[in-house]
Formats: structure tokens, sequence, C-alpha cells
């Protein structure tokens, strides 16, 4: 059964679920009594003016029951309404609707008293054992009601039978709240020590991804290393020859080929010396035929017509100087340039006669040279570890 109400005398409102065996414990003047009252006011109309909350415009109680629902109002000033699902009663005159007492929460008649097997009075003793609440001639006649001691008899061991399997149920329950409290200290630890390791595992993430990148490069130096290793053995078995004497004959080839370079610009130039020797002489001569003309023009000038000269054959003179003075004044860029080669000549005699010896060298040295490319090209050759042939690396 669940029982709610509100503005019932000290209570503002207040809500319980009845099951059972039902329990009510706290301090005095807390509302224990009157939570017992609205029970008994509800079920029986007995709801005073005084039980209304000060300073409230009347109390409600409800009462979920069996698949049914009450509802007792009263407002101040007026009297008790109820309503069960939904069917309103009013104007009861202290009476209770007839929906309300198949609860069987009312009093009982025992012949000519009237007992109440459910509420009893406050402060009071239980049923049939309150001595303020029932006479003698009451309880005789309580206890005559009973066709026979068997149901006594049959009620009290039910009843102890509840009693032994509440207790045991309560025990039960007893070991089980310990036994959750020692699990609930136990999971406080654990979720402490979770709480913990939580941390740290977000503290060493960043170190558990720097160890993950170091170990991928070492997984592929490692499968690097595994396929270098074929190439490293054929290399520790490669015997490298000593190419120092063919880089002599090689640099001697080259002082040949140069030597025999200066060689032919020797001659050349040995040749372009002789032609310029041959114009020198030939200059000479012109530049003294023509002062001597010159002279004779100038003598010529200062007689004026007095002196006959042989005009004819000195005209033909002149004629053939001032052609050979044309070309020889053609060549003057050509000897100045060839006088600059002079200096060069003395060295490239100089540097021929040191290389003499050279191209002689060179021409003996041929066979060596190609002779040392065969085993050059025969050292670049490996061998195979296994059939132990030799073979030349392609690129």
């Amino acid at each position: 059964m669940k029982l709610t109400g509100t503005n019932f005398q000290s209570l503002q409102s207040f809500d319980l679920d009845i099951s059972g065996l039902t329990v009510i414990v706290g301090p005095s003047n807390k509302g224990k009594s009157a939570v017992f009252r609205a029970l008994k006011g509800l079920f029986r109309n007995k709801l005073p003016a005084e039980y209304i909350r000060t300073t409230s415009d009347g109390l409600e109680l409800i009462a979920t029951l069996d698949g049914k629902t009450v509802i007792a109002r009263r407002p101040n000033g007026k009297s008790t309404k109820y309503v069960i699902n939904g069917k309103e009663f009013a104007k009861l005159a202290s009476t209770v609707p007839p929906e309300l007492s198949a609860f069987g929460m009312n009093e009982v008649e025992v012949g000519e008293f009237t007992i109440d097997p459910i509420f009893s009075r406050q402060n009071g003793k239980q049923f049939l054992i309150d001595p303020e609440g029932y006479s003698p001639m009451e309880l005789n006649t309580i206890l005559g009601a009973f066709a026979s001691t068997e149901k006594l008899e049959a009620g009290k061991k039910a009843a102890n039978l509840e009693i032994t399997h509440k207790n045991s149920e309560a025990k039960t329950l007893a070991e089980e709240v310990n036994a959750s409290e020692s699990r609930k200290a136990s999971l406080e630890k654990i979720a402490v020590s979770a709480s913990g390791i939580a941390t740290r595992l977000q503290s060493l993430e960043p170190e558990v991804k720097v160890l993950e990148h170091k170990l991928y490069w070492l997984e592929q130096a490692a499968q690097r290393q595994s396929q270098l290793w074929p190439i490293q053995h054929c290399v520790s078995k490669l015997a490298v020859p000593d190419t120092a004497e063919v880089e002599r004959v090689t640099k001697a080839r080259d002082m040949a080929v140069q030597a025999t370079n200066t060689f032919r610009i020797v001659r050349l130039c040995t040749k372009v010396r002789e032609g310029l020797d041959f114009v020198n002489s030939a200059w000479d001569v012109s530049r003294t035929a023509y002062q001597q003309l010159r002279a004779l023009n100038e003598y010529k000038d200062l007689l004026g017509s007095r002196v006959v000269f042989p005009v004819e054959s000195l005209a033909d003179s002149i004629t053939a100087s001032n052609q050979g003075f044309t070309a020889l004044k053609s060549l003057t860029d050509s000897i100045i340039l060839m006088a600059q080669y002079q200096t060069y000549m003395a060295r490239s005699l100089d540097l021929a006669k040191q290389l003499t010896g050279v191209e002689l060298e060179a021409s003996l040295s041929s066979a060596t040279i190609r002779d040392l490319q065969a085993q050059m090209k025969e050292s670049e050759k490996i061998a195979c570890p296994k059939c132990g042939e030799r073979f030349a690396l392609e690129e």
C-alpha cells in the first residue's frame, strides 16, 4: 500500500510505502503518531478539523491499495469528502463508503461488544493484552467466539513460522548488508587504485608512442640489414687491385699527348718566326726606299721647275714602293701579333726539350695500360658463394 498526505497535523507532506511489517522509528514529536492517525482517520472517516495543519486550507490523504485509489479531503470549515477510483462520496455523517469497508479495516462486533483488531490506542498494549482496552468479560466473549482451540494453535504455529522466517530473512539481510559494506570498502580501494593507474597510463601514453615509433624503425632497419647481408658478403670477397701504377701510366700518357700537341705548336711557331724574319728584312728595305722617296719629293718641291729629274723612272719606283708599302701595312697587325708569340715560343721550346722522352715512354706503356685495364675488369667481377663462378655486376 502507498500512503501520501499533505497538511496533516505537523506534517506538510509525507509519502510512505507500507508492505509486510513496517516499523516507523524516530525522535518524539516528529510525526510518528500523526502517520498512525492519518491511516486510521482515512479508513475510519475520523478526520476532525484539529487534524488540519495550521495556516493551510485543508488536508488531503491518498491511499493506493489493491488497484484502487482512495482520496480523502477535509477543507477548513467543511466535512470530509472521499473520491474512490473517480467516484465521489460526501455527507457521510462519520460513516465510510461501502467501497472503503471492503478493505476490512473496520471494527469488529463480537456479541454485544465492538472490538478493534486493527488499530490500538496510542501508548497502549497490543490487541487482547491491553487491560485498559478490554475488560475480562470482553476478553471471554472474544475468546469464546472461536469454535475450538485448533484455530488458535494453527494460528500460533503459522505466526511462529512466519516469525522464524522473518528472523531468518532479517539475519540474511544483515549478513548481506555487512558483506556489501565490505565489498564497498574494497571497491573504494580498487577505485582509488584504478584512478591512479589510469592517471599513470595517461602519463605513459606519450612514452609508449615514442617507443612504438622506435620499434617500427628498428624493424625497418633489421629488414634492410637482412637485405644488405648478401651484398656485404660479396663485397667482403672482392679483391681490389692496386691502381697506383694505372694512375701513373695514365698521367704519363696525358703528359705525352700534351707534349705532342706542344711540339706541333712549336713547329708551327718556328715557321711563323721564319716568315717574320723575312718580313722584317723586307720591311727594312721598304722603309729605306720610302724615306729616300720622301726626301726626293721634298727636294723637288724645294727646287721647283729649275731642276729636271728623270720623273718617269722615279714615278715608277715610287708607285712600286707605294704598292709594297700598302702590302706591308696590311702585315703590320700580323707582325705586332706575332711579336707576342715570341715569348710563348721560347717557353714552348723549353717544354719540348723537357718532354722529349715522354712520348717514347707513353708509347712503351700502352701495352701495360691495356693489361692493367684487363686486370681491373677482371677484378670488378665477383665470385658466386655457391658455385664459385665469377660474373660482372651490371648497373
